[in-house]
């Protein structure tokens, strides 16, 4: 029985692989698939990250959160994509061992954001929060930068948070585990990649390699007051609404917290 298991495989070998990671995992256990956006030769979506998390949760695992992060492979269609995911299930959220310490960073707005609000500061460090993408800063609160890692790198950072005793690797791709086998002696399947999902490329850097055609505009400002946007030119609204009464971040006249 495992405490932690993480694949690296196709959707289809995925759904093939459930029962067996099921029936191995403990019941404080956790499942971090990672996977990408399947395409075929002309660029259609097959399966993207919501199959994996709708698939895996209908079938006997309970979905915790997904975890975003690039890498220097890209698919190469309309635009180059470079985002990968890792969809985190479990057997029993109520039973579940997660240690965030272990995977803590230092907090790079310690002085400047945080600033007089010490009590919201964790002493121990940066939460990992959903991403769990390692940044640099220029001692300003500014990130500078966010340093890509690799499937290795991954591996290595949810095991601190997860290991106990016994881990599992899934795999089609045994060149990415690297040294993580020996060092924290985990156990290694290797499933062929019989699918026919496009192959990545690989950059030292992500760019547009010719124009294309425009398909959106971001404007940084606010929408009390939006002259520079064209009538009828808006097809898409996100928003972020105000979490109302529940949460209190502590400022005067905040919206949201009205009485």
């Amino acid at each position: 029985m495992y405490d932690t298991i993480i694949t690296e495989i196709s959707y289809q070998n995925a759904k093939t692989a459930l029962p067996q990671i099921i029936s191995e995992l403990k019941d404080s256990g956790s499942v971090f698939c990672t996977c990408k956006t399947e395409y075929d030769s002309e660029g259609n979506v097959l399966h993207d990250v919501f199959d994996f998390i709708q698939y895996f949760s209908d079938n006997g695992l309970e979905y915790i959160n997904t975890i975003v992060f690039p890498t220097k492979d890209y698919q190469n269609f309309t635009f180059k994509d470079n985002v990968n995911y890792i969809v985190w299930l479990c057997k029993n959220k109520d039973k579940l061992h997660f240690d965030k310490d272990a995977i803590r960073e230092k907090h790079i707005w310690k002085d400047v954001e945080w600033g007089k609000r010490e009590k919201n500061y964790n002493k121990k460090g940066k939460d990992p929060g959903n991403v769990w993408i390692p940044t640099l800063d220029d001692g300003k609160g500014k990130i500078t930068h966010h340093i890509l890692m690799s499937f290795e790198d991954i591996v290595e950072r949810i095991l601190k948070a997860t290991y106990v005793d016994n881990a599992k690797i899934i795999t089609s791709s045994l060149e990415n585990i690297g040294n993580i086998k020996n060092k924290y002696n985990c156990a290694i399947d290797f499933i062929e990649d019989n699918s026919n999902i496009i192959k990545y490329e690989t950059s030292n850097f992500i760019v547009q390699s010719k124009p294309i055609e425009q398909y959106g505009k971001v404007i940084f400002s606010t929408s009390e007051n939006m002259n520079n946007v064209a009538d009828n030119s808006v097809k898409t609204i996100v928003t972020s609404p105000p979490y109302w009464n529940l949460k209190d971040y502590f400022k005067k006249g905040q919206i949201g917290q009205e009485a």
